[in-house]
């Protein structure tokens, strides 16, 4: 454990709770549901910030550390399910975003006669 996952994990997981926020909060003025990826921010933030805490308390208790370093891999873990499977959500986006674009880009350039 040292001390850069303590600082580390708890200045993005506060970075990512505050912009998360603004997002959401933005995407709620855009349409409702453009605030899920901000509040998908702000959870990943709090893991992110639990992970930190949790590297502290296994810096300075010792006797706990076991226990500490159980929970901060939990969240740790937690963070990156989350982020697997929005990555997979995004990916998957991209991916009917490519495939929409070359259907629509046939059909309107067969429409349109080249002489």
């Amino acid at each position: 454990m040292t001390l850069q996952s303590l600082f580390w994990g708890r200045f993005t997981g506060i970075v990512m709770i505050v912009f998360g926020s603004i997002a959401a909060l933005g995407g709620l003025f855009a349409f409702i549901i453009g605030a899920i990826p901000g509040i998908i921010q702000v959870i990943l933030g709090v893991y992110l910030f639990k992970t930190g805490t949790e590297a502290k308390f296994a810096i300075e208790d010792n006797e706990a550390s076991d226990k500490s370093l159980h929970r901060l891999l939990d969240n740790y873990s937690k963070y990156l399910l989350i982020q697997g499977i929005f990555t997979m959500i995004v990916f998957a986006f991209i991916a009917l975003m490519i495939i929409l674009s070359l259907v629509l880009g046939s059909y309107f350039f067969s429409e349109f006669h080249f002489t």
